[in-house]
């Protein structure tokens, strides 16, 4: 992987990569794929909430999707 970070692959991070320790050898590296791990995670979160809104409105369940809030 050399010196491109994460952010310069596009904000992914490759397979495999958290599993092999020898690619992760430096703090600064570790630190920035685990932030583009926790952005991705945290994206896909927010897709399943938008996902779980639509269908709780499909339902016919929207008052409580404000009242839980």
């Amino acid at each position: 992987m050399g010196t491109r970070t994460a952010a310069a692959m596009g904000g992914r991070v490759p397979e495999g990569i958290l599993a092999s320790p020898r690619l992760l050898c430096t703090p600064a590296l570790r630190t920035e794929v685990l932030n583009v791990v926790l952005e991705e995670m945290g994206n896909r979160i927010e897709d399943l909430q938008k996902n779980v809104n639509d269908l709780m409105v499909q339902a016919g369940i929207e008052n409580s999707i404000k009242e839980q809030m």
